[in-house]
């Protein structure tokens, strides 16, 4: 069995175990949140992290800048799929 973590435009959440010959595809991962210790000291977590399926490894979001580019993204790209429909 192998664990699985699902992952949004950042963080993720555990998904569970699987057989291990299933294929994994968008939106889930097999490849583990990174582990260690964030620069104000506090654990890093799956929430300081993004998934990025094209490296097939995740990326610590490095400050709250970050996060608010991102959302501005979504925020984006929700308007323009609503006017194209």
């Amino acid at each position: 069995m192998k664990t699985i973590w699902q992952y949004g435009r950042t963080g993720g959440e555990y998904a569970g175990k699987v057989l291990d010959d299933m294929l994994v595809s968008v939106p889930y991962t097999d490849q583990p949140p990174l582990e260690g210790i964030r620069a104000d000291g506090e654990p890093l977590t799956i929430a300081d992290q993004m998934f990025d399926p094209k490296l097939n490894q995740w990326i610590v979001l490095v400050n709250v800048l970050d996060h608010n580019d991102l959302n501005n993204l979504k925020a984006m790209y929700e308007s323009l799929e609503n006017e194209n429909g």
